[in-house]
C-alpha cells in the first residue's frame, strides 16, 4: 500500500478543522502510513473458514457442575495471599 502523502493529511485535517504545523503534518504521514503498514498482514487471514454460528462446527462439551476449590486451596497457592483472597501483580499499565 502506498504510504499517505501530507497534501492527504491536510485535507483531513481541514476537513476536522484542525490546525497542524508542518512537521506535525509530516510525523502524521509518516506514522498514519506505517499504521495503514502493519494493518496490511490482515489481507492474510481466511475469513471464509467455517462459521462459528454453525451448529455442526461448533463441538460443546457437557456443562455439569463441579466442585470448585475452596479458598483455603486457592490461597494455600499464591505467595501474596491476604485474609480476604490473594494479590496479584498489576497485568494494565499505568496512565
Amino acid at each position: 500500500m502506498p504510504a499517505i502523502c501530507t497534501e492527504s493529511i491536510r485535507r483531513i485535517a481541514r476537513s476536522a478543522s484542525l490546525h497542524l504545523e508542518n512537521d506535525e503534518v509530516e510525523n502524521m504521514a509518516r506514522d498514519l502510513s506505517k499504521d495503514l503498514e502493519a494493518l496490511q498482514g490482515l489481507r492474510e487471514i481466511d475469513f471464509e473458514g467455517p462459521s462459528l454460528d454453525d451448529e455442526k462446527n461448533v463441538v460443546l462439551r457437557r456443562d455439569t457442575p463441579e466442585q470448585s476449590l475452596s479458598m483455603e486451596q486457592v490461597k494455600s497457592q499464591s505467595e501474596r495471599a491476604t485474609p480476604e483472597g490473594f494479590r496479584v501483580p498489576p497485568f494494565l499499565p499505568h496512565a
